[in-house]
């Protein structure tokens, strides 16, 4: 937060502020788009809202107002926060609300089937009820029960069904390699960071693939004394070899403006786990990406 008064000086800054607007030992201040909004807000009286502000090599989100006394502007003040810390909020909510949704989908499914299973009843159709169970029971061993032994992190499991069901809605298809196996972990972060970052790299292979007839998203996932390990490969265009360095750099993206953030938070908060994310890809034939991280299968003691 930053305040200053009607002639524009600094007159209220917090230590977050200061950190970021003065730099070197002697903590001069750094010149930057978020002083010159104080100085615009300043002149109009009219506030500025949800303003992207670049100042000593961040990306910053800033809202500015007006400080009036009886009517006469005496000063504005600004807030801000970090773009990257905002979007790395909205990843780890995308990745819960993948999981939400894999449950839905899951009890919508289940009452469609006691539909199904209420009305051959009241109809008397046994042999075809008989049918339908059997039917039903086999499609969940050979989907929703595979995966479930396999992933035994419900919230991974749930995010995979998730992501299966969205790649089948898209006219591909993903497939989790039968070697695959998950322990539950107890840990809420590597969990979240593990959804996030497994569904940042699947919603990117559906992306790239978009246009083609058809395509195939793999996933590999093990365990192996405390890391699990992942690998995501999709048959897509692949990427262009002057750009495989780069993919991880906030800001590059090939889609347009507002992207480029993904991959970034994504290497990051596995950094911060101590995990890593690589990358192999020939143009025209497959891009995979392997993901590393910390697993705590189990429950530390209290």
């Amino acid at each position: 937060m930053v305040a200053v008064d009607a002639h524009g000086e600094v007159n209220l800054i917090n230590p977050a502020a200061e950190e970021i607007l003065f730099s070197g030992p002697d903590k001069t201040l750094v010149h930057s788009p978020l002083l010159d909004d104080l100085q615009t807000v300043l002149q109009s009286g009219e506030p500025m809202y949800d303003r992207e502000l670049g100042c000593n090599g961040l990306l910053l989100i800033g809202n500015t107002v007006p400080i009036r006394s009886q009517g006469a502007v005496v000063g504005a003040i600004c807030t801000f926060r970090d773009k990257t810390e905002v979007s790395q909020l909205l990843q780890r909510l995308d990745g819960m609300m993948s999981y939400v949704d894999a449950l839905r989908t899951t009890s919508h499914e289940f009452m469609n089937k006691l539909h199904v299973i209420l009305g051959l009843l009241n109809m008397k159709s046994y042999g075809k009820l008989e049918e339908y169970v059997l039917q039903t029971a086999h499609r969940y061993q050979a989907d929703i029960g595979d995966i479930q032994h396999r992933i035994k992190s419900p919230v991974v499991a749930g995010f995979l069904i998730s992501k299966i069901q969205r790649a089948t809605e898209c006219g591909f298809t993903l497939t989790l390699a039968e070697e695959s196996l998950v322990p539950d972990c107890p840990n809420e972060k590597q969990v979240t960071v593990l959804v996030t970052v497994l569904g940042n790299l699947i919603e990117n292979a559906l992306d790239a693939m978009s246009g083609q007839a058809e395509g195939e998203i793999g996933l590999l996932l093990h365990y192996r004394d405390g890391w699990l390990s992942g690998e995501v490969s999709d048959d897509g265009p692949g990427i262009p070899e002057n750009n495989i360095d780069a993919i991880f750099n906030k800001g590059f993206s090939t889609k347009g403006e507002n992207r480029g953030v993904g991959l970034f938070l994504a290497n990051q908060q596995l950094r911060e786990l101590g995990g890593t994310l690589a990358v192999e890809s020939e143009p025209g034939v497959f891009t995979q990406f392997f993901v590393h991280l910390p697993w705590d299968s189990k429950r530390k003691p209290a």
